[in-house]
């Protein structure tokens, strides 16, 4: 099929989908919209602005580090790819001007010229190439299924580029958001030691300063090419706003960008102190289950009973039936999720009617399967997640699944999943992309640990669906934006239909700021600063 967008330059984008972003701060954002595109000729004061992220990012490299949402939104501000995505997930140039399809399997990339690295010289093509195929070869990198359709990359000119994929891959572009373009003289100089501090990257910032633990330290890179950020130095500390321990990491005179839990006391202390941003994000949290074994090590059934009760469909059926999802999207900032994508997504499908709520039929389904007695099993649920416990715990229990919550810190629950001890869990999904085929790709599709596919699935190794798997595939290769939104949604369809998890909300990205700052909020929720203006 021949392609219907085949050709983006001048910042025309071939995937322009609509989206309303709201803030409680309108004003202000159009004047961060104004200020990002004049660039130099923007009035500097100094500023230095701490990030309260949450948590530790996993690393500097940004091909080996990235898994995580702090990780990721920190690299994005020292770090640049040849395409990015604007705030509405528009897709814009980065470091490539433009780009063409001269076939289905053919990409050509235009290099934008005279773009200093941080660590010196100036970006050319070999630098591109030599990036892309470190982010492929490299034996940890995060970032392999991004690249597991290339065939070939290779310089074409000083500033060309062309990638060759073995089928024809729709997403490429959009996914190469991910890939940053690092300084190839400073690495093989220096080998992976050259991004354990300094930066060697194209970013409005450099690293300065690492604490494991504590914070990573950055300042402006003056040489930018879109010129020199307002802001001269920021602080990304892993702590989080309310958090005791984060005082004496926050430089006096520092302004804050955080988030801060809905209905919290921390959310109620920054209401009074801080502006309040929200927007759409892309975000769902969801309710997943072991469909991995024949027994699950965190249930005990009945006596006499055997078996893993969440590999029995009607199980799940009864599960999602008995939520309360009222009680769920209790507050302001969630509303009731149809699928595991939220409207801001590409492959969204708006005829996925919202969740039905009816524990007597529930019942009458669990009665029907060998656990008509219900089960004990343990409940994981994230401290971030705490809000939806009590209504889990107590959905699950009209229908005489009896749950034990484990609220647990970040660390101890990615240990839970990772080693395969968890049962029940709350976790959630963040298409950051802005398209669903990246939750099937990393999320619903069979694991394939070399190309990276179902990296973030820790409910199943053998997609359960049959016939999926290649639904999936036959999405990504189809060219026609129509047609591939088409299958996209038939494929989401399926998957809700199998119940394999269950959507919970729709979340608003919550972001708190000093209020002599002007913000943008993005739907990808990064906490980039490029933008970040004080106010006059």
């Amino acid at each position: 099929m021949i392609p219907v967008d085949r050709e983006y330059r001048n910042g025309v984008s071939p995937r322009m989908r609509p989206f309303s972003a709201r803030s409680r701060a309108a004003p202000a954002l159009a004047a961060v919209v104004l200020l990002g595109l004049v660039g130099c000729a923007r009035k500097e004061r100094a500023a230095t602005v701490t990030v309260l992220s949450d948590r530790d990012i996993e690393g500097l490299d940004p091909h080996t580090a990235g898994t995580l949402f702090q990780t990721e939104s920190f690299l994005s501000n020292v770090y640049e790819p040849l395409v990015s995505t604007d705030a509405d997930f528009k897709l814009v140039p980065a470091l490539a001007l433009s780009w063409t399809n001269a076939d289905e399997l053919t990409w050509d990339f235009q290099i934008r010229p005279s773009v200093p690295f941080q660590s010196g010289g100036t970006l050319d093509a070999e630098d591109v190439v030599f990036s892309l195929k470190r982010a492929q070869e490299h034996p940890r990198s995060v970032r392999k299924a991004v690249l597991a359709e290339v065939a070939t990359v290779e310089a074409t000119g000083p500033l060309a580029v062309r990638i060759r994929t073995l089928h024809s891959d729709a997403l490429l572009a959009t996914r190469l958001k991910e890939i940053a373009i690092v300084s190839r003289r400073f690495v093989l100089a220096h080998g992976d030691a050259a991004l354990a501090i300094p930066s060697c990257g194209t970013g409005a910032y450099r690293v300065l300063k690492r604490e494991e633990g504590r914070y990573v330290e950055v300042e402006r890179f003056d040489g930018h090419w879109r010129g020199p950020a307002p802001v001269r130095s920021a602080r990304f500390v892993a702590k989080s706003f309310g958090d005791a321990a984060a005082k004496p990491l926050v430089p006096d005179d520092s302004r804050l960008i955080f988030w801060a839990r809905p209905g919290s006391p921390a959310f109620r202390t920054a209401s009074a102190a801080y502006q309040l941003y929200t927007r759409p994000n892309a975000t769902v949290p969801y309710l997943a289950f072991d469909l991995r074994r024949d027994e699950s090590p965190a249930v005990v059934l009945p006596k006499g009973v055997k078996g893993n009760p969440f590999r029995d469909p009607l199980v799940r059926e009864a599960i999602a039936l008995s939520l309360d999802h009222r009680a769920l999207a209790r507050d302001d900032f969630l509303r009731t999720a149809t699928q595991l994508v939220p409207p801001t997504v590409f492959g969204y499908d708006p005829t996925l009617a919202e969740p039905a709520f009816d524990r007597a039929l529930a019942r009458r389904l669990l009665a029907s399967t060998p656990f008509r007695d219900g089960f004990d099993v343990e409940l994981d649920v994230r401290k971030l997640q705490e809000r939806f416990a009590s209504a889990l715990t107590e959905s699950l229990l009209a229908i005489g699944i009896r749950t034990r919550l484990n609220l647990l810190d970040d660390d101890a629950f990615f240990a839970k999943l990772k080693d395969g001890r968890s049962s029940l869990y709350v976790l959630r999904f963040s298409c950051r992309s802005g398209d669903a085929q990246e939750l099937f790709d990393r999320w619903v599709r069979s694991k394939d640990p070399e190309a990276g596919y179902g990296a973030a699935n820790y409910s199943y190794d053998v997609n359960p669906i049959a016939g999926l798997d290649e639904a999936i595939d036959a999405a990504r290769h189809e060219m026609n934006v129509r047609a591939r939104q088409i299958l996209l949604q038939e494929i989401m369809r399926r998957v809700m239909e199998s119940r394999v998890a269950v959507p919970l909300v729709y979340e608003q990205d919550v972001t708190f700021v000093s209020r002599d700052l002007l913000w943008t909020p993005r739907a990808d929720g990064f906490r980039q600063l490029f933008g970040v203006q004080l106010k006059e």
